[in-house]
């Protein structure tokens, strides 16, 4: 075995033992409070812009800020996934990895999607 192929290994075994020893809540906290769909993170961005602004204030517009990314993201979704038709009509590659091969899509790796199903082809089946 190859240096690279044990650190993978010794690594995906880290990761499975912290999940059993670790809250997932816990474990995900960091994560979810840097990400646009918390509001706590619209919070510290207004904040930072507008430091003297009472606390209250911040949140009223933190609150706003929050549900109009949510409004947004259902347009932001169709554009993309306009642009990747357009791409994959004018012959350019999908983006996302998936190309259209006759009776479906498949990734670079061998996964295929046909029916709704999720199947891995075998190399040279």
């Amino acid at each position: 075995m190859t240096n690279s192929t044990q650190q993978s290994l010794k690594a995906r075994k880290a990761a499975h033992l912290s999940h059993v020893f670790r809250d997932p809540i816990e474990r995900t906290a960091k994560a979810r409070a840097a990400s646009p769909a918390s509001v706590d993170y619209w919070a510290r961005k207004m904040a930072t812009e507008f430091p003297e602004l009472p606390e209250a204030e911040v949140n009223r517009r933190a609150g706003h800020l929050h549900r109009a990314h949510m409004a947004d993201l259902p347009r932001r979704g169709v554009e993309a996934r306009q642009a990747t038709r357009l791409r994959i009509a004018a012959g350019l590659p999908d983006p996302t990895g998936w190309v259209f091969s006759g009776g479906g899509f498949s990734d670079r790796h061998g996964a295929s999607e046909r029916e709704g199903e999720r199947q891995i082809r075998r190399p040279g089946g």
